[in-house]
């Protein structure tokens, strides 16, 4: 039975994971809308909504950053890493990009890497979630 802090810390990351299980379907749309923006050559609609996702993805680092360390089974605590360095550098790439105002790869990135790694941990949130209920009560 976890002591006051432990339950105390698990009802927070477990009230974290619910909140990125609402908030990463919509941020996976916001990043498609980005996407179909800058093909069509919206720059500055496209702009805005990345600008308000980059706000949400910083939360969502610190959730991740947070699960990752969380004692896990040797091959979920193995991929969870693997994800969340192949998260910081699809980042890191996109911002490159965008700032180079190479629009075709910012496309891209978002939607073939990005969007796919948010899918990831929309799943992993998910299992984390299952997993922690036993040792958490919200």
């Amino acid at each position: 039975m976890p002591d006051v802090d432990e339950q105390a810390n698990l009802t927070l990351l477990m009230e974290s994971l619910e909140t990125g299980i609402d908030y990463l379907p919509r941020l996976i749309s916001g990043m498609n809308e980005v996407v179909r923006l800058l093909r069509q050559g919206r720059r500055g609609e496209a702009n805005g909504l990345l600008t308000e996702a980059l706000e949400g993805i910083e939360w969502l680092l610190t959730v991740i950053e947070t699960v990752h360390v969380l004692p896990l089974k040797a091959d979920e605590s193995k991929g969870c890493t693997e994800k969340l360095e192949h998260f910081r550098g699809i980042m890191k790439n996109l911002l490159v990009a965008y700032s180079g105002q190479d629009l075709v790869l910012t496309g891209d990135i978002i939607e073939y890497e990005l969007v796919e790694n948010l899918e990831y941990w929309l799943k992993a949130f998910g299992r984390l979630i299952n997993s922690l209920k036993p040792e958490c009560t919200v």
